[in-house]
């Protein structure tokens, strides 16, 4: 049991590099990070073991600058709090990031911290509780889970618990799996695969397994028929391939897995059951895998990279899901590299839309300022220069570009910068500008 523990823990560790990032900024769900929890038999007498996943992306947490790299601090804290509300285990991390440059810190390369943690616990319903304190923005998020651990000890036949799981690759009979680290499914457009254990102690050497995908009614719309598989005595781990309808609606879902007595037939009775498996599942539309938590507010945000016609016609979306279709099109003709799933101009424009919400926040939201714009539309500037007006109070902001330089000026000397030289700006954000 323990070769198979550490076998799965290895390749969970070298492989998990999807890019979960959620678009940097507070605008579209800046600070969320994944966990999941899946039990397993133990090698324990009496306890099973709990698998704690955590995945927290770069962007919701705080970097500071070092010479030239950017460096986060975060304790991570593990809470396993019984039916009654008691924390009976807990764990305690210190972290301290790195990340390459600004663009990295942000979120922009989809970077991530990773650990898998394990707890040993007795029968009985638990939840999993998730501390992320970061250090040098002082500000803690949590997350939890629910988990029900049973004995396997006292089952001839028992399924673990389900870890989902986007991509399977086989290289001379060893596998490398890339677990899903999130109940949302929505953008696993190429389906995904349930990873289990299933332990044996019965002389009948296959069992026929069913899945299927419940809605929040109880309905099926989503079912497999049976699929035999081999086993072992003792221990045995498996995959399963989900093919779910990409168009269902936004909202919380139940798998189910049934382990079955080998049959011929189509349906089954309870007598047949010899195990069952569940977890929650949810759709949440995404692009690029990115959450988009206001879409409306992202449509208003693209009046720097978007006409008043193309923002209109997506406005003029009879249905969400219609919106975020013509959303994503849009984004789609401004994909750099189309043959890839990341769309780096997607993440450029409203990595600078944040970026423009925390720097220059004024009588509007920092990216509706003239600094706002300008930083959206042309970037950083390549040089800056502060003055102010000999007996007239004001203070002016120049900013210099490669072929461009604006001049600011606040009146009121509370930071309120207006532009004042060139009075507007006409040109549109393009990706890689400068």
């Amino acid at each position: 049991m323990k070769n198979l523990v550490l076998l799965l823990f290895i390749i969970i560790i070298g492989t998990y590099k999807s890019a979960l990032a959620q678009i940097p900024g507070s605008e579209l769900n800046n600070k969320e990070f994944h966990i999941d929890a899946v039990t397993f038999k133990g090698d324990q007498k009496g306890a099973s073991r709990v698998d704690v996943y955590i995945v927290i992306p770069y962007q919701m947490l705080t970097f500071e600058k070092s010479n030239s790299k950017y460096y986060a601090k975060m304790e991570l804290t593990i809470d396993i709090i019984n039916i009654d509300g008691i924390v009976i285990n807990t764990k305690l991390l210190e972290k301290r990031i790195m990340a390459d440059d600004y663009f990295d810190a942000r979120g922009g390369k989809g970077g991530f911290d990773y650990s898998q943690n394990q707890f040993y616990l007795e029968k009985g319903d638990y939840k999993v509780q998730v501390n992320v304190f970061d250090k040098f923005a002082n500000l803690s998020l949590s997350r939890s889970k629910n988990v029900t651990v049973i004995d396997y000890d006292n089952y001839p036949f028992a399924l673990s618990g389900i870890l989902l799981v986007s991509s399977i690759r086989e290289n001379d009979g060893k596998y490398t799996i890339t677990p899903h680290i999130s109940d949302n499914i929505a953008n696993l457009k190429d389906g995904f695969f349930l990873f289990f254990e299933a332990y044996n102690s019965l002389e009948q050497d296959s069992i026929d397994f069913i899945y299927a995908i419940y809605n929040s009614e109880s309905d099926t719309i989503s079912a497999s028929g049976r699929i035999r598989k081999v086993l072992t005595k003792d221990v045995n781990q498996e995959f399963l391939k989900v093919n779910y309808p990409g168009n269902n609606a936004s909202g919380i879902y139940t798998l189910q897995l049934i382990a079955l007595k080998p049959s011929d037939a189509d349906d089954y009775a309870i007598s047949d059951i010899k195990a069952i498996a569940q977890r929650s599942l949810k759709i949440e539309r995404s692009l690029t895998g990115i959450v988009i938590k206001d879409l409306d507010n992202a449509i208003n945000q693209l009046r720097y990279i978007a006409s008043g016609t193309e923002i209109s016609n997506i406005e003029d979306g009879k249905t969400k899901e219609e919106k975020e279709r013509l959303f994503k099109d849009f984004w789609l003709k401004h994909d750099p590299t189309p043959n890839t799933d990341r769309n780096e101009a997607f993440i450029d424009y409203y990595t600078k839309i944040n970026i423009a919400n925390e720097r220059f926040q004024s009588y509007t939201k920092g990216w509706r300022t003239d600094m706002g714009m300008v930083y959206v539309v042309f970037g950083t500037p390549a040089n800056v220069e502060s003055y102010q007006q000999y007996g007239g109070g004001r203070t002016y902001q120049k900013w210099y570009y490669p072929n461009h330089e604006f001049i600011f000026v606040d009146n009121t000397g509370f930071g309120d910068f207006r532009l004042y030289s060139p009075p507007t700006v006409y040109e549109k954000y393009e990706y890689g500008r400068y």
